[in-house]
């Protein structure tokens, strides 16, 4: 079995912060000339599954962008990937639409700098619209509109609009998570020098069908062997020591799952874990290109480079009877697939089509409860990494600011030097909910949010200060002190009532201050009860 790796030790953080003293030294704080934005978006990505956030999974070129950056403890994503990219493109709530006509994308409001803007990657912002980046200001896009799909053989795969798929249905060597990172490379090396870049790079690993190449999921063999229960208490551990967790973070027992020594078909357990982070080591690898690639060309000391994840991890376990617009018939050499989270299938290959499930998902959330569509912390509770020579101070830290994914649009605007505009193309716009985490990275007070909301099928959540009140479908409202018990296990709601109704009536004030189009007015979300 492999020998745990501790991400970030001592000798590494004592290079990091030497590393960093020299470059403040050497250069202004505030950019000279316009920053490169670069914001790489991983799919159905837990808390924990990166090394700088606690992990067994080999990222280090992202752990190498935390140590010279920033991580943050408690960013918040929406609990599914269509609300939080529509939230990251608009810097609005979700819940306020995306072609009202009263929003700005990061793209339009880079437009005025001289911004060229580039998507590599998923969309899913809205439905299948040909071309759908490039009608809210991006002047290139390579991907899928689609929520998903297969790592062999995407369908709806598009190039500027138009049909894309015979890059993969001839190519036996095509992994679209190599896709994705070999045209953002390529939108990096034919940006001219002078012309600053906004680059969204959004892969859609790990997200299911469990794909990986077998020589990354090689690399994983025996890593998993000793199950879940013993790993999440691991990576509990190790962020402990990193500061990105209180000393004394219970870690939540499993809501339902199994054991690990009763749970059957081990050797196939382990194997689903052992693709998941193989995806994960993949996107890590484009990382590493996407730097090299800047640096190569000069541009990486004024980069903004952002990491994140669309929300948390994903505990679907897919049916062998389900079907689906982005389920393949078949493979590219014409054999069918073989469709299901079943044990007598071993996950990876082309013709396969499972997911991680829902015990290594509580893994993947470590150290909170629950997952991808639920408003409990391990649904929205995501790692967001911030890199940028020429402003970050103080690099290798952990910022504890409480922050949400309608903040990057206002980060990536402010970084640019670009006012929030009132008008655009002749339509007005509405102010963003988010606020600009700029002065974040420069060491400075930033004014945060008073409160902040989400609105989900599967649950309804409001922040306000240190109190969080939850509710996970139909069942009664739950609140917790996030600034002392943040895994959600002391139901404080019997106790303060008076709280409980004042939060939740300003959710429901929340709901209701905007006029939804027919398409997101979902009764499960937006009803009273």
């Amino acid at each position: 079995m492999r020998t745990t790796i501790v991400a970030f030790s001592v000798l590494n953080a004592l290079v990091a912060l030497s590393v960093c003293v020299a470059l403040a030294a050497a250069q202004s704080a505030t950019a000279a000339s316009s920053p490169d934005i670069v914001f790489v978006v991983v799919d159905d990505l837990g808390f924990s599954d990166l090394g700088c956030y606690g992990s067994e999974i080999l990222t280090p070129n992202i752990d190498r962008l935390a140590h010279h950056g920033i991580r943050f403890s408690q960013f918040a994503s929406e609990n599914k990937c269509n609300p939080s990219r529509t939230s990251l493109m608009t810097g609005q709530y979700y819940i306020r639409g995306y072609n009202g006509g009263t929003t700005l994308t990061i793209p339009e409001g880079l437009k005025a700098a001289g911004y060229r803007s580039y998507v590599s990657g998923k969309w899913d912002v809205v439905a299948d619209t040909p071309g759908g980046p490039l009608k809210r200001g991006f002047d290139h896009f390579y991907g899928n509109i689609r929520g998903c799909g297969s790592q062999f053989a995407p369908l709806g795969l598009q190039r500027d609009g138009k049909d894309a798929e015979r890059e993969w249905r001839d190519n036996k060597a095509f992994y679209y998570t190599h896709a994705i990172t070999d045209n953002a490379v390529s939108t990096i090396e034919q940006t001219p020098d002078e012309t600053p870049l906004f680059l969204l790079v959004t892969y859609t690993a790990p997200h299911w069908p469990m794909h990986a190449l077998p020589e990354d999921i090689e690399k994983y063999k025996g890593t998993y062997a000793e199950g879940w229960d013993v790993l999440r208490a691991q990576r509990l551990e190790r962020m402990k020591a990193m500061g990105l967790v209180p000393e004394n973070t219970p870690l939540p027992p499993r809501e339902g799952g199994t054991a690990w020594e009763d749970a059957p078909n081990q050797e196939w357990q382990q194997r689903r874990m052992e693709v998941y982070a193989a995806m994960i080591d993949a996107v890590d690898q484009g990382v590493g290109q996407l730097v090299q690639q800047l640096k190569q060309q000069g541009r990486f000391e004024n980069t903004l480079f952002v990491v994140l994840s669309d929300n948390g991890a994903s505990a679907e376990d897919y049916g062998s009877n389900k079907t689906g617009r982005f389920l393949n018939s078949q493979t590219r050499d014409g054999r069918p697939m073989r469709v299901g989270s079943l044990p007598s299938i071993m996950p990876g290959a082309e013709d396969t089509w499972q997911t991680v499930g829902p015990n290594w998902a509580f893994l993947s959330s470590t150290p909170f409860r629950m997952y991808k569509g639920f408003e409990h912390e391990g649904g929205h509770a995501v790692p967001l990494i911030m890199h940028w020579p020429r402003v970050i101070q103080n690099c290798g830290r952990i910022s504890d600011e409480l922050c949400h994914v309608i903040d990057l649009l206002p980060t990536a605007l402010d970084a640019a030097g670009v006012s929030y505009p009132e008008t655009f193309d002749g339509r007005s716009i509405d102010p963003a909910d988010g606020k600009s985490l700029l002065p974040v990275l420069r060491g400075q007070p930033r004014q945060g949010h008073d409160t902040l909301c989400w609105g989900s099928i599967h649950g309804k959540a409001i922040r306000q200060g240190q109190w969080k009140l939850v509710r996970a479908r139909k069942n009664p409202w739950e609140l917790y002190d996030m600034a002392t018990d943040r895994t959600e296990l002391n139901d404080l709601a019997a106790q303060h009532p008076e709280k409980v109704q004042q939060l939740e009536r300003q959710w429901e004030a929340w709901r209701d201050s905007v006029s939804l189009p027919q398409a997101w007015r979902d009764p499960a979300i937006f009803s009273v009860q």
